[in-house]
């Protein structure tokens, strides 16, 4: 991979388990015991002491990830952007596994992006800004890029965008490239202003982006003047044909993550 193309980020993740004072009043009910107290705690340290340390060296892709922090029932960590990116929903997978996925059970977590030179006390202070907002808004979250979401719904968008994003980014024959991926950025800022404040002009980005697709992105062939990239294009219009609008409202979060990951490329 050519090392001059991408950003060269860091990113700090801080996580922690949410409502542990009410799992511990709560959660014990009448069995509460000094050794039960003990054990509920000791079982959790043991997850980010040991059980976390030993997924970070024995999994390839994400032994350059740092621990500055990890024990009782938070962590602090540092390492390249894309890996923490990358790892956040599996440590949010195998602390509900290692919970036995009990739904009252979770833990929310912030990521931040920040440069290499970045003092890490100033990213950490950001990283727990976003870890707030998380837990802020309905906790079981993760904070990213000033945007928090259920877990569910960055696992989802990570999975159904990321790649499509960077595969078209970097296909020679797309038409997806840094202009459109700013000019959907402006859309979603439309979007948001129906959303966040009920303007109705916010609806307009519906027949921008409409108008945008079929004349900057659609490619017929030049014969039977048939759509050439009907995949590309469908995938694109769930932008429109979502009307919980909840794609358009984080798909800012793919787009950052293929302008970083390319910075430097096309």
């Amino acid at each position: 991979e050519d090392s001059k193309k991408g950003n060269h980020l860091l990113a700090v993740i801080k996580a922690d388990v949410d409502n542990l004072g009410l799992i511990f009043s709560r959660g014990l009910k009448e069995k509460v015991s000094i050794s039960r107290y003990a054990t509920l705690s000791r079982m959790l340290d043991m997850f980010f002491t040991g059980y976390l340390n030993n997924l970070l060296e024995t999994t390839d892709k994400f032994k350059n990830i740092y621990t500055v922090y990890a024990g009782g029932d938070d962590l602090f960590m540092i390492g390249n952007w894309e890996q923490r990116i990358e790892f956040a929903p599996v440590l949010n997978q195998k602390f509900r596994e290692f919970t036995c996925l009990n739904k009252d059970i979770h833990l929310s977590a912030g990521i931040t992006l920040i440069k290499p030179r970045r003092p890490v006390n100033k990213a950490a202070d950001m990283a727990e800004d976003n870890l707030d907002m998380a837990k802020d808004s309905g906790k079981d979250r993760i904070a990213i890029f000033n945007t928090q979401m259920k877990w569910s719904e960055f696992e989802s968008i990570k999975r159904e965008w990321f790649k499509f994003f960077n595969i078209a980014y970097n296909d020679e024959d797309s038409k997806i490239n840094s202009s459109f991926l700013y000019r959907l950025l402006k859309y979603r800022e439309m979007a948001m202003e129906y959303i966040n404040k009920q303007k109705v002009d916010g609806l307009m980005f519906l027949s921008k982006l409409s108008y945008d697709l079929k004349r900057n992105i659609e490619r017929t062939d030049t014969k039977t003047k048939q759509v050439i990239n009907y995949d590309e294009i469908g995938k694109l219009k769930m932008l429109q044909d979502d009307r919980t609008f909840q794609t358009i409202k984080n798909i800012h979060i793919p787009i950052y993550y293929t302008l970083y990951k390319n910075r430097g490329g096309r």
